[in-house]
């Protein structure tokens, strides 16, 4: 009697968590899908900016690997 009420307890708890994951995963697709024109648009002007100004680009790669190899050396 206790396994079989174990049972039907763990079976509801793993259909509310997996309602609960659904819904979740629905309402970060759905906000995804509706920032990808966003982020589309930024990484072509990115893009652009990074074809325009290679030196800029170069500079700040060595800023960021510079505070990279900082911070792994502590």
């Amino acid at each position: 009697m206790l396994t079989r009420q174990a049972r039907r307890r763990g079976s509801h708890f793993y259909d509310d968590t997996l309602e609960t994951a659904s819904h979740a995963y629905d309402d970060i697709a759905e906000r995804i899908h509706d920032w990808m024109p966003v982020v589309r648009k930024q990484a072509r002007y990115a893009e652009q900016t990074a074809r325009d100004h290679p030196a800029l680009v170069l500079a700040g790669l060595a800023v960021v690997g510079l505070a990279a190899a900082a911070l792994l050396r502590r």
